[in-house]
């Protein structure tokens, strides 16, 4: 298979950058030079420390972390490593002026740009031909780009099949992208998205971070039916509130698994009907809602069966109720204007209900009742919200059949909501690596052996822990070293902590100048291996000091307070003047400071201060003796 890299990249002048370049190859080194002419050279220089082929493993080519403070130009960066390979791959130049070098095996070529055209260069390096039998022309086909960020930065690159975006903020879009489909609840319907992304990655992993599952259902109370039914739907307005009265009984058992059973096949049951009458109020046909039409059709005969019938093998009857209604609005819909529509979302729905129910309605030992731990039920206005807590790695087996039938029917649900019980921490550790582990079917027209994959992780160490921190890479190439395809990596933070685990040539440290611009610091310090407190101390990171800003103006304040208090004592005592009211005030100050010195954990300055402490008291006692003496 082919092995791809972007070796090199140069920015010539935008968002902030002048004649940048990064070097993204642990194994080659280039430079450009514009000459006084303008001329621009491009030239491979001698690589001093070059990583083995599979430092990083088989699987991964290359790992680069880009390192800078806000606003030093990391997500910039990434945003034009994923735009202008997009737009080159639709053989487009970019607006920019830019060089990029690709490796394609063991063969190098670089392409420059300028003002949407080719831009000329001097190099002896080959040139990649953009157009159809051109070297390289088919560079890009098998290359596929992701983006993850928890943060709420996205790239804004769109109208490209190889770019994936997997911000937040789209992350937030395609949860809420159908209103009809997963109700009004942005919050609730991105917990729902962002679960149904995660839940085959838990079952699979048994280093998934989060252990715990919550299932919320809800019972919708009469206000909620009543608003979704027409005024001349009076009767069935009855007959719903009887049904519901006698769904909120449950059968009176005392088996907690026979209760969370019927609250499930009932919510189901609800919840399917309310979602159609929402989506028929939604696609109506000369102001008329199909789907209220067809219910109040067949609903007295099965809402009498029903509730007759409440504990005597329920689930057939309710089989037979959706089998007719799915029946008739199929019919109903073939001659609307609605009916791709219809089509689309509801038309194999039928099937899947009927698994659902056959599962959690099974009248034999189901195990998946078992794991499950009741919390304590919300009551609002708008019905009533239960809620069970279980063990995933537990359950993993008992859960995994259950949401195999319900996983099809899920979107279609607004009262039943699954999310994880876990810290923002492990959730985002949840969505990084369950986004790493779906690269399978990233590229499905390529087998999975011939998959280039370029992965730009921005800040995925945003909300972890130090100790999570410090793991990070191991845990990023272990999950990426799966025999499927191969991989280049680009990572940015703001932490020192993940530099231990890199090279130093694996290392591109960003900074703003005091103009604003942002550029590349042009060094290569020994990193790989080295002690975390070490790499604390760089200047890079703290270049105001090693010490909190806030511990850091306390400490200040003492220092020059003491300073100012020993000058007043001493004129006190040269002069012999001096008030209650001005010793009293230099007391206070004393008291204050004496307060950060014992507060303080590092001795050197902790020494210092109190030594002003001891040099102030002596001299305070000197300026009150002397006032005693003279009276």
């Amino acid at each position: 298979m082919r092995k791809k890299t972007l070796t090199f990249m140069y920015i010539g002048e935008s968002h902030g950058f002048h004649k940048q370049k990064f070097n993204f190859s642990t194994k080659e080194s280039f430079d450009v030079r514009t000459e006084d002419d303008g001329k621009i050279i491009l030239r491979e220089e001698i690589c001093k420390k070059k990583l083995s082929a599979e430092f990083w493993g088989k699987d991964i080519l290359e790992v680069n972390l880009l390192v800078g403070e806000n606003g030093a130009g990391k997500t910039t960066v990434m945003r034009f490593i994923c735009q202008w390979i997009c737009q080159l791959s639709h053989k487009q130049f970019p607006v920019e002026t830019g060089i990029l070098v690709f490796k394609n095996n063991n063969d190098f070529a670089y392409i420059a740009f300028s003002e949407r055209k080719e831009m000329p260069i001097f190099t002896n390096i080959r040139k990649m031909e953009l157009h159809e039998n051109g070297y390289f022309s088919d560079f890009f086909e098998d290359i596929q780009l992701i983006y993850c960020s928890n943060t709420m930065t996205e790239l804004k690159i769109a109208g490209y099949d190889m770019f994936q975006d997997c911000s937040l903020p789209c992350r937030l879009r395609q949860a809420n992208a159908n209103g009809h489909v997963m109700g009004e609840d942005i919050t609730g319907n991105f917990e729902h998205y962002e679960f149904d992304r995660q839940i085959n990655v838990a079952l699979e992993d048994e280093k998934f971070p989060i252990d715990y599952i919550l299932m919320e259902i809800h019972t919708y109370s009469f206000n909620e039916l009543d608003g979704l039914l027409s005024h001349h739907k009076k009767d069935m307005q009855g007959e719903f509130h009887e049904l519901m009265e006698s769904m909120s009984d449950n059968g009176a058992s005392d088996s907690q698994e026979d209760l969370l059973k019927n609250r499930l096949l009932y919510a189901l049951f609800m919840g399917l009907i309310i979602k159609m009458l929402k989506w028929g109020k939604k696609y109506r046909d000369n102001d008329r809602n199909q789907v209220e039409d067809r219910l109040e059709k067949i609903f007295v005969d099965y809402i009498i069966k029903i509730i007759q019938n409440r504990g005597k093998n329920l689930k057939d009857f309710l089989k037979d109720f959706f089998k007719e209604l799915f029946d008739e609005c199929h019919n109903s819909y073939q001659n609307s204007i609605h009916r791709e529509d219809y089509g689309s979302y509801w038309e194999d729905i039928g099937g899947y209900v009927n698994q659902a129910m056959d599962f959690i309605g099974n009248k034999g030992d189901n195990q998946f009742f078992k794991g499950w731990a009741a919390q304590t039920a919300t009551d609002k206005t708008e019905g009533e919200t239960h809620a069970w807590i279980i063990n995933l790695k537990e359950n993993k087996e008992n859960f995994t059949s259950f949401w195999k039938v319900y996983y099809p029917i899920a979107s279609r649900l607004e009262n039943i909501h699954f999310s994880w019980v876990a810290s923002s921490g492990q959730k985002s550790w949840a969505e990084l690596f369950s986004e790493l582990k779906r690269n399978k079917d990233s590229i499905p027209q390529f087998p999975e052996c011939s998959k280039n994959i370029w992965y730009l992780l921005d800040e995925p160490d945003n909300t972890f822990h130090p100790d999570w921190k410090r793991k990070l890479i191991n845990e990023i190439v272990t999950a990426l070293s799966d025999g499927c395809g191969k991989k280049q990596v680009w990572i940015s933070t703001h932490s020192p902590i993940m530099l231990s685990d890199m090279p130093g040539q694996a290392v591109t440290c960003l900074k703003k100048t005091s103009e604003g611009n942002k550029e590349v610091e042009d060094r290569r310090k020994d990193t790989f291996g080295q002690n975390i407190y070490v790499l604390y101390n760089d200047a890079f990171f703290l270049q105001h000091g090693v010490i909190g800003e806030f511990a850091s103006t306390k400490i200040n304040k003492a220092v020059k307070g003491l300073g100012d208090i020993e000058k007043k004592l001493m004129d006190m005592y040269g002069q012999g003047k001096q008030s209650e009211e001005s010793l009293e005030e230099i007391v206070n100050e004393i008291v204050e400071y004496e307060e950060t010195a014992d507060l303080l954990a590092e001795p050197l300055f902790g020494t210092q201060i109190k030594r002003y402490l001891k040099n102030c008291s002596r001299l305070l006692e000197r300026v009150k003796q002397s006032d005693k003496n003279k009276h």
